[in-house]
């Protein structure tokens, strides 16, 4: 930081500090509001006890760290035992080191493609259909 000088406030009703007759900070007991400047720092840790919100972007060069990600109303994706999940609970879709399962344990998961599947693998498969098979030994 640069040099300047320490101000105190020393009222429950707070107070403005000002830059050229702008405010740029205003304390209250019950919050803090930065305005009027380009870039706002802080060191670190920053801990927050509650709620963070933003009306805009927010951006980040390094981690983003969270158990689950919910937009709206709904569990898009999470962590369970290592595995990353992306649904929910009821469907989920699971992407786990070496394969993609969709709705384990059930019958109700569906794949589709409309361009082509292909495989450098054994392709298996309980039942089929199919309008046309083109390959070499079968």
């Amino acid at each position: 930081m640069g040099g300047g000088q320490s101000y105190n406030l020393n009222s429950r009703d707070g107070g403005l500090l000002q830059a050229n007759s702008t405010t740029v900070l205003e304390a209250k007991q019950s919050r803090v509001r930065v305005e009027n400047v380009n870039t706002f720092e802080v060191s670190p840790p920053i801990v927050a006890s509650s709620h963070i919100t933003a009306s805009g972007n927010i951006s980040a060069s390094g981690d983003i760290m969270a158990s689950r990600l919910v937009m709206g109303d709904n569990i898009v994706g999470g962590i369970d035992n290592g595995e990353f999940i992306i649904g929910n609970n009821a469907v989920p879709v699971q992407i786990k080191q070496n394969y993609l399962t969709v709705s384990p344990g059930g019958t109700d998961g569906h794949i589709t493609a409309s361009g082509n599947i292909s495989a450098s693998g054994n392709m298996v498969a309980n039942t089929g259909s199919f309008n046309l098979i083109e390959g070499g030994v079968f």
